[in-house]
């Protein structure tokens, strides 16, 4: 927000304490007038309504660490973060599926979806974003040069579509 004077931003969590923090940092920024935060959780059938549509940008670190790899982490990382804000069930994919199928009521026409992802995740990230059809897929290397952040761009044709779960039944 603080880079992009006439931003206007959104930041959401499901955590109270995370928002807190956020909160605090918008105001010890001076951004306090510009960002709002919206306390909800991604997989609620209304997340679009909560937070609002036709954004330029959506930016996420969602949790994308695997059940199976929590025990294997740093301590300095199990200590400290709580297992939700890092662990994504089953498979460590489960909020770039939501997100990529949010895309067409979260995103205006031409709008960007960057998410960070863990080191080993680019390829199946890249391949859940291109079935629900978004485009110029892009992955970006953190500093150590490895896979980061994947960039991709709805459609126009896309933007404020109807979306189908994956049951089928239109939301």
């Amino acid at each position: 927000a603080g880079s992009w004077p006439k931003a206007e931003c959104v930041g959401a969590d499901i955590s109270a304490e995370a928002l807190a923090v956020a909160e605090e940092n918008a105001r010890l920024n001076g951004l306090e007038d510009r960002v709002r935060f919206v306390q909800t959780d991604l997989f609620l059938q209304d997340f679009a309504d909560r937070v609002g549509r036709g954004f330029d940008l959506v930016v996420s670190n969602p949790p994308y660490v695997r059940p199976d790899e929590w025990e294997g982490l740093q301590p300095e990382i199990t200590q400290y973060e709580p297992r939700e804000a890092l662990v994504a069930e089953p498979d460590g994919l489960a909020f770039y599926r939501r997100l990529a199928l949010l895309a067409p009521e979260l995103l205006r026409s031409d709008g960007v979806l960057a998410v960070e992802i863990g080191a080993a995740q680019a390829a199946e990230v890249r391949e859940i974003f291109r079935e629900r059809g978004l485009q110029q897929i892009e992955l970006h290397w953190d500093l150590a040069g490895r896979d980061r952040v994947v960039v991709a761009r709805l459609g126009a044709q896309d933007a404020g579509r109807e979306r189908k779960d994956e049951d089928g039944g239109a939301r």
